[in-house]
């Protein structure tokens, strides 16, 4: 996300009541009372997390940013997102909180909604123009951990829901109560199935992440390494619910057009052509007002949202032989082979196919979702 400028003229100045001031004392000296009993006897992992909890918790009194509250709209959806991390994926750390461990070995518990809320105030401006466009869906994706771990976790979502008689196709209209649902075949011995190119490719850097633009040499993208080091284990983003990628006839939202498959919003991206390549996708993020602050999703994060979409709805998404398109996740790249991930539900094949595609490809059946994502500003 571009970093605003900070607001010239009087600064907001924040009032604190007596009594309020003797309750964060209060808190505070309780903290750090706990921090020294446990320093003294702490030996497990277990202790030294709870440890890094508590200095957390005082720095936040200390910062005044203890107590901030997530708005509701975005409250309810944390309580889905944690139900499905746990119950759906089961990413629990030893501690059983809900988390995961990183490639890097460590453990990142997934953020609060507290901290969540610190973010949405910092970023507010832009996160309600980005909601009046039509970002209203959140997403907790775990980011960090081996992808492969990940693509587990889909494949035993799909299986489950095959199992239990709730695997539909999805449907064209999400809002249509009478529109009925249409049962998927499964192939039970793969599910999903994953180009080689994926194998390790998080972990070895042969994947990179949120490139500029896509160049063997030049991209500029990031590691999973480095991101990791940067901002944690956690993408927390703001996407549009939009299982299938509008063909043509994309709506108009807060000022803002849909991204279609034949590329209407996007025209003098096109070079004179009526069909999209990912790096005109990248190009036209990168540089048209209305989409400033959007970037393309990564297969975290187009693996999260078709288990949160299945999960909420008995849905796939990305049917392209439905309703959908294949979707390509511009933000992430391959620069070796030079090609980006695309995801596509495969009905002849019966299964979720994560695989990849060249750079200048023109195809009709191929569209791109982009996504926010909420960090520090």
């Amino acid at each position: 996300m571009p970093e605003k400028p900070k607001p010239e003229g009087k600064k907001e100045i924040v009032t604190m009541t007596v009594s309020d001031m003797a309750e964060y004392i209060s808190k505070a000296l309780d903290i750090v009372a706990k921090i020294n009993e446990l320093k003294t006897a702490a030996q497990t992992k277990q202790d030294y997390q709870e440890l890094t909890k508590l200095y957390q918790q005082l720095e936040k009194i200390y910062e005044g940013k203890e107590g901030q509250e997530l708005e509701p709209w975005l409250a309810q959806q944390y309580e889905k997102q944690i139900d499905i991390l746990r119950d759906a994926c089961g990413f629990e750390l030893e501690s059983g909180e809900v988390g995961i461990t990183g490639i890097d070995g460590k453990d990142y518990p997934v953020p609060t909604q507290e901290e969540i809320a610190v973010l949405v105030v910092e970023n507010r401006e832009f996160i309600e123009k980005k909601k009046e466009q039509g970002f209203t869906k959140l997403l907790l994706v775990p980011f960090g951990m081996k992808l492969e771990y990940l693509i587990h976790a889909y494949k035993d979502v799909i299986t489950r829901h095959k199992e239990t008689n709730k695997l539909f196709a999805t449907k064209k209209d999400q809002n249509d109560q009478n529109e009925d649902l249409v049962p998927l075949d499964l192939d039970k011995d793969q599910p999903v199935w994953t180009w080689d190119e994926y194998e390790d490719a998080d972990v070895n850097g042969k994947l990179v992440y949120y490139p500029d633009k896509f160049d063997e040499e030049g991209h500029q993208g990031k590691t999973k390494t480095e991101l990791l080091k940067e901002s944690g284990g956690w993408n927390i983003l703001l996407i549009e619910d939009m299982p299938n990628i509008p063909e043509t006839d994309p709506k108009t939202v807060g000022g803002r057009t849909q991204i279609d498959a034949f590329g209407n919003a996007m025209e003098k991206f096109l070079s004179g052509k009526e069909v999209p390549t990912p790096k005109e996708y990248l190009s036209f993020l990168d540089h048209e007002e209305a989409y400033q602050g959007e970037q393309g999703m990564s297969p975290e994060d187009q693996l999260m949202y078709a288990i949160s979409h299945l999960e909420e709805t008995n849905q796939v998404i990305d049917d392209y032989q439905g309703n959908g398109k294949i979707s390509y996740q511009v933000g992430a790249y391959f620069p070796s082979s030079g090609d980006v991930p695309n995801a596509y539900w495969d009905r002849d094949d019966r299964r979720a196919n994560l695989h990849g595609g060249g750079v200048d490809n023109r195809h009709d059946v191929c569209g791109v979702r982009s996504a926010v994502r909420i960090k520090k500003s």
